[in-house]
């Protein structure tokens, strides 16, 4: 699990420094304070899953732009399936997944860049696809700026077999 927050003793969390903050204001530091509190937070609050579920809550209730862009599409099953946004598997929080096709969907904002999260990022995806998932990942520039290829992208990936055929009403 790869969040940004803070447990107390309460087992309620505190985003640290805005998830939503510009990524060029973001402090490394504060970036790392944050994931070691996570990584701690198991032995601190000894309820892990809950901590989780609150968080998944907090992350469902508070999207970011372009998850909610995102969201808009996949909520309405207009791609034929069901996803799920903020759905937690394991000790990770999966941004969007389609459970029947085992697909995961992740939005990275500015933070994945940092080299630390991209090898927790890139842990965290060998792990889910251990698991027999299918990891996605696009930044949120992509999702804003040209959701259109996002979607197509997507589709192909819950439809693999269809990729490379034409139908009759494209000729």
């Amino acid at each position: 699990f790869n969040g940004l927050y803070r447990v107390n003793k309460s087992n309620k969390f505190n985003v640290p420094f805005g998830r939503y903050k510009s990524p060029n204001i973001c402090d490394e530091e504060a970036l790392y304070a944050a994931s070691e509190a996570l990584q701690k937070a198991n032995i601190v609050c000894g309820d892990y899953l809950s901590v989780l579920k609150e968080y998944a809550r907090h992350n469902r209730n508070n999207p970011t732009p372009a998850e909610e862009l995102l969201w808009n599409y996949l909520s309405s099953d207009g791609l034929g399936v069901t996803f799920k946004r903020q759905h937690i598997i394991g000790d990770c929080i999966a941004d969007f997944v389609c459970l029947p096709n085992s697909l995961i969907i992740e939005l990275d904002g500015g933070y994945h860049q940092l080299p630390q999260q991209q090898r927790n990022d890139a842990a965290r995806t060998e792990w889910l696809e251990e698991k027999g998932f299918t990891v996605i990942r696009f930044s949120n520039e992509d999702v804003l700026k040209n959701i259109e290829h996002v979607l197509e992208i997507i589709k192909e990936k819950l439809n693999p077999e269809t990729k490379n055929y034409i139908f009759i009403d494209e000729i």
